[in-house]
């Protein structure tokens, strides 16, 4: 592992209890961004259908004894289940077997501060640690949001992304009364196709609503869909792709938050980035 950035390590979820709206495909891509940034980057998938691990080149089939089940049953495992995708990208797993038991989960004690442990053990080593959340407020989502300190909540163009808003905000409004702390939220539209009207009111609704606080959108782009097909990320598949390039200048909005992004040792390109 490479020597990480000097600084806070930021924790992000990124989060919506609907589904198809784009959570997966932006966090594998904000990862591979973010390592090749050279920003140490731990990148955790908590659903169940294992996208994220799939996306990241791995078989489920190959780690049922190594993934995120098991850091939610005890903290201590997470170094253990640990995986090296880049040298400065690791990831922790998903299995099918977290669908089955995640009802158990629930009456474990500390049920939802489990990850919040696990991740404190490693903290130092990284400048990101990344979720990705299912498509639900179940057990597991809400170990992230016990853990970040933001919370990135894709959108598509669909008036159902925005219906369960009022939820999340619940939960994250409950996080921070738990940890007696302020989590940063974002909204991002993707699979955007923004001559379409329904796009642009939609944009506009999440611009309402999130204010500066409303990342560069995600267009609508085949390349995207293909490398997820391919279990890859479109960024390191083809950089130069539209949607690779929204995916930058989207990665880039986030390292621009850094506190000491002054800092010329800082930095901001990553692959495939024109400049």
């Amino acid at each position: 592992m490479n020597p990480r950035v000097e600084g806070m390590t930021r924790v992000i979820a990124i989060a919506n209890q609907k589904g198809g709206v784009g959570k997966t495909t932006t966090a594998c891509n904000l990862a591979a961004c973010l390592a090749t940034a050279k920003r140490q980057t731990l990148l955790i998938d908590l659903d169940a259908q294992s996208n994220a691990t799939l996306t990241m080149g791995v078989d489920p089939r190959d780690i049922r004894e190594r993934n995120v089940l098991h850091v939610l049953k005890n903290p201590d495992s997470l170094p253990r289940v640990m995986i090296e995708i880049d040298e400065c990208l690791d990831l922790v797993p998903a299995h099918i077997d977290l669908s089955s038991e995640e009802y158990s989960l629930i009456n474990t004690m500390g049920a939802e501060t489990q990850i919040k442990k696990a991740v404190k053990q490693v903290m130092e080593d990284y400048d990101y640690v990344l979720f990705d959340c299912p498509p639900n407020l179940g057990i597991c989502t809400r170990n992230a949001f016990q853990c970040a300190t933001e919370i990135i909540i894709p959108f598509d163009p669909s008036p159902y992304s925005f219906d369960g808003l009022e939820k999340i905000r619940d939960y994250i409004a409950r996080a921070e009364q738990d940890r007696d702390i302020q989590i940063t939220t974002y909204g991002v539209l993707c699979r955007a196709q923004l001559q379409r009207n329904v796009d642009k009111d939609a944009l506009e609704r999440l611009q309402q609503l999130f204010g500066k606080r409303t990342l560069p959108p995600i267009r609508q782009n085949i390349k995207v869909v293909e490398a997820s097909a391919e279990r890859t990320v479109v960024v390191w598949n083809e950089p130069s792709a539209i949607g690779a390039q929204d995916y930058i200048k989207f990665a880039k909005a986030i390292l621009h938050m850094e506190s000491s992004i002054e800092s010329d040792s800082f930095s901001l390109r990553v692959v495939g980035d024109q400049q």
